[in-house]
């Protein structure tokens, strides 16, 4: 027979450490030494023992702790594990936050203090589930696509939306964004999910453009509104500098003009160069106006 004393077995957890608890609790002054000896059990289980049945005395008969009190606009928000892994993905996918920064931003706000892991973790899981759901949904019924390439952390992402449902079918990151990768992507999209738009938006990529015509030959191409009110603009401030310069050479004539008279110069002359300068004032100012009015409307 061992000389060894044993902890409490399986059978006497429930009573034994009961009676150690309230031994403990009830005299304690008395010997833990000689406690142990009785239960026949080591010295540090006493004291584990006696730990956990203050433990759980308090916890029973400890009134509840009253939450702090609120300011006239606070308000109490319930936030549960959905709660923070939605946060996690929001703070990500649109703000760009990194890992680090998420972890700083969790503590910060819910005072929840999680590993850059488990963040990784929740990232590449609803990832991997919007991927999923995405390849899985029926394209056919999408009439018009917008298509266009961003920009990320140094890597290329095509983005296609539904521009009646506003639904973002196509969110991948790709090694490049020309012409043979788009038409590898249109394609796979079009034989897997359906995708047959009779109307294609995109900005003024040439590689865009190229790989509907090979993908979908009879698809209407066209330049989405940013890019091409963008493009008008640039017109526009053109046609400013234009209007400008003639209202200067005009000022500049009428200065010519009082000097020629002074100095009696010809009259014919000095009206000719007042008149081709106020006409083409006037018709830089009204093509300018025009202009102004166009994208005005658009």
């Amino acid at each position: 027979m061992s000389a060894r004393r044993k902890d409490l077995s399986t059978s006497d957890l429930p009573a034994g450490r009961i009676q150690i608890s309230a031994k403990i609790i009830a005299f304690p002054a008395n010997n833990r030494a000689q406690i142990a000896r009785e239960a026949w059990v080591s010295r540090p289980t006493v004291y584990a023992l006696g730990r956990k049945g203050r433990h759980a005395l308090e916890a029973a008969l400890a009134p509840d702790a009253t939450p702090p009190p609120l300011s006239a606009d606070g308000f109490w928000l319930w936030v549960d594990c959905g709660a923070l892994k939605r946060a996690i993905v929001a703070l990500r996918a649109i703000t760009g936050a990194t890992h680090a920064m998420i972890v700083a931003f969790l503590i910060e706000v819910f005072a929840l203090r999680i590993s850059e892991e488990t963040v990784r973790q929740v990232i590449r899981e609803a990832y991997q589930r919007a991927f999923d759901y995405r390849q899985s949904v029926d394209l056919r019924q999408v009439e018009r696509a917008c298509l266009d390439e961003m920009y990320r952390w140094g890597r290329c992402e095509l983005t296609g939306v539904d521009a009646a449902s506003l639904f973002i079918f196509l969110a991948e990151k790709q090694p490049r964004c020309d012409t043979r990768q788009w038409a590898e992507v249109l394609a796979r999209l079009d034989q897997r999910q359906g995708l047959d738009p009779g109307q294609v938006c995109s900005d003024g990529a040439s590689a865009i453009a190229k790989a509907v015509g090979e993908v979908w030959p009879e698809a209407r191409h066209s330049h989405d509104i940013n890019h091409a009110r963008r493009a008008l603009d640039k017109v526009r401030h053109q046609a400013d500098e234009i209007a400008y310069r003639a209202i200067a050479r005009h000022d500049g004539a009428w200065e010519r003009y009082q000097q020629g008279t002074s100095a009696r110069m010809p009259r014919r002359k000095l009206d000719r160069l007042l008149a081709d300068a106020w006409a083409a004032e006037k018709r830089a100012i009204a093509a300018t106006e025009w202009l102004g009015a166009a994208l005005a409307r658009a």
